[in-house]
């Protein structure tokens, strides 16, 4: 038997007021989550019709998007491991969220260039 529970938005700001957390805050990084997955996906379909067309630029490309991988949870793993991402769900959540923001944002301009 599966039981639902749902909190009213009134009790759930109760609830995040208890634990030092604003409502707002959560929303603002929902939404900047979301926001950071839509340019992601949009930056996933460039890249993979770059490598799908294969050639030189394909290579480079695939290559290119590994190394970024690895050097961004690289860093990520450091600025976690170090305090550096801030104490807290929403502060470290935004601070995540603009860790991988910047790379995203620069990768579709980059890749909306023709």
């Amino acid at each position: 038997k599966t039981v639902l529970y749902v909190m009213s938005s009134d009790t759930m700001g109760k609830f995040m007021a208890r634990k030092g957390e604003q409502p707002a805050g959560w929303m603002a990084l929902g939404w900047n989550s979301w926001m950071l997955g839509m340019e992601s996906a949009w930056v996933i379909q460039m890249r993979l019709m770059k490598i799908a067309a294969g050639g030189a630029a394909g290579k480079a490309e695939a290559t290119r998007m590994v190394s970024e991988k690895v050097v961004a949870n690289m860093e990520l793993a450091t600025k976690m491991a170090t305090g550096r991402m801030g104490t807290g769900g929403v502060k470290t959540g935004a601070a995540v969220v603009k860790h991988y923001a910047g790379p995203v944002k620069a990768n579709a301009k980059r890749l909306s260039k023709r």
